[in-house]
């Protein structure tokens, strides 16, 4: 990612830890940490893309 610019996009595959399917329903906590500080709640919400692909689209500030 670029430091300190919106407008990105991190896409993640959520799988599941009970029998290792795509996860496709629900509402991830994404979590984000900066520059290895306190990990804290992500501000915008995960989407999913499909077959258990989802996207995160971080503020500018969460890329600082």
């Amino acid at each position: 990612m670029k430091k300190n610019e919106g407008g990105q996009v991190v896409a993640f595959q959520a799988v599941s830890a009970t029998d290792g399917s795509a996860v496709t329903t629900g509402s991830p906590t994404v979590y984000v940490t900066i520059d290895g500080g306190t990990q804290a709640s992500g501000t915008n919400t995960a989407i999913h893309e499909g077959q258990g692909v989802w996207s995160y689209a971080p503020t500018q500030a969460e890329t600082n």
